[in-house]
Order: C-alpha cells, then structure tokens, then sequence
C-alpha cells in the first residue's frame, strides 16, 4: 500500500460469520485481521459470509473491533443463486466504497467502442438479467459420474 500509494490498493478480507445458537460470532473475523495486521496488511473492506444477513450489532462490533468504518463491512448471506452476490455487494454500497477508496471518481471515461464486441462494458443490470435467466431455471438436469 504504502510502494504504490493508498489509491492503488484496496484490500477486501471475507470472513465467515459462524451462527451459534442464533448469535453470530465475530471471533474468527477479529482473529484474521489481526493477523493480517501482524503482516502489515489492514482490511479496507470486510465481506461476511454468513447464513442470514448480518445483524446491525455483528456489523458495529466487527467495525469497532477490526478498524473499519460500519459501511465498509458488506454482508454476502446465503441465496438461492450465485449470481446474485454481486447484486447484494451492490446494493451493500461496494461501488461508493471502491470509487472512495481507490479514488475512481478522479478517472477519465472513455467512450465506448459498440462495434467491438470484446470492448462492450457490461453494467449491473447486464448483470442482473443474467442473474434473473439462472434464477427462472426450473428443469432437472441428471449428472452421472462415470469412474
């Protein structure tokens, strides 16, 4: 961070937030960020994995806890569909997260070649339809492992 300056480096750690009897553990969490920053290395951004979102209090103690403001520590909850976890980052506020962090707002935009189709820039809602079309999928599919 410190060779290629604050705005050229944005560490996001993802931690498991086990459930035990109905209360989510914060201890696995604080154990890895401190030893991240036992070699030199402090989160950014903290992604929980976890069983349901994270609860205000998980997020306040985890913030408190591992040096991280309360908005820079996202929860990916179990869904459905793998595809959606980009939508749930997105709505946790990853882009103004990113973009603060990395300065991504001082860029200059380029404008989009459309005739090319391995320079389109997808967007969220490019996304969100793929994300949509594997949520519909309702057919059984039969995979046989032949040893």
């Amino acid at each position: 961070r410190y060779q290629v300056g604050h705005e050229n480096f944005c560490l996001l750690q993802c931690s498991l937030i086990p459930n035990m009897g109905g209360v989510q553990k914060t201890k696995p969490t604080q154990h890895t960020v401190k030893e991240l920053l036992g070699l030199g290395l402090q989160p950014d951004v903290i992604v929980c994995r976890c069983d349901d979102p994270v609860q205000d209090a998980t997020r306040a103690k985890i913030s408190q806890q591992c040096g991280v403001s309360g908005q820079a520590v996202l929860s990916v909850h179990n869904v459905p569909n793998l595809f959606n976890v980009p939508r749930m980052l997105e709505e946790g506020g990853i882009m103004n997260l990113l973009t603060a962090i990395l300065r991504l707002d001082r860029l200059s935009k380029k404008p989009q070649d459309s005739t090319n189709v391995n320079t389109r820039v997808f967007t969220m809602a490019d996304w969100e339809d793929l994300a949509d079309k594997k949520s519909s999928v309702t057919e059984e599919v039969s995979i046989a492992i032949v040893a």
